[in-house]
């Protein structure tokens, strides 16, 4: 079976006890998750961090960097609104 498939036996053993680990940063995904949606999707990770030290959660930013890619809880950028016709308006104003 390992030859069919082309892998190695320790690699596939290693595959299959790791099927029924519970994952580690799920508990942390979902504060993380709670906390965006608290702060109206507007946190990054560095102000992610803040926030869970403030609830005594200590970890490392790339970590929590990490958890947010992996779970897509990244914030959402939003865009500055053009002002287009503005210049048009400065124009037709008069100057003594």
């Amino acid at each position: 079976m390992f030859r069919f498939f082309q892998i190695s036996r320790s690699g596939y053993y290693d595959f299959v006890h790791r099927l029924g680990r519970p994952e580690k940063d799920a508990a942390l995904a979902e504060i993380i998750a709670e906390q965006r949606e608290r702060s109206f999707r507007t946190h990054g990770c560095r102000r992610m961090c803040l926030e869970l030290k403030k609830r005594d959660i200590h970890r490392d930013p790339k970590t929590i960097l990490r958890i947010m890619e992996k779970y897509e809880l990244l914030a959402e950028i939003r865009r500055r609104r053009k002002w287009g016709n503005l210049g048009q308006q400065a124009i037709n104003t008069k100057t003594c």
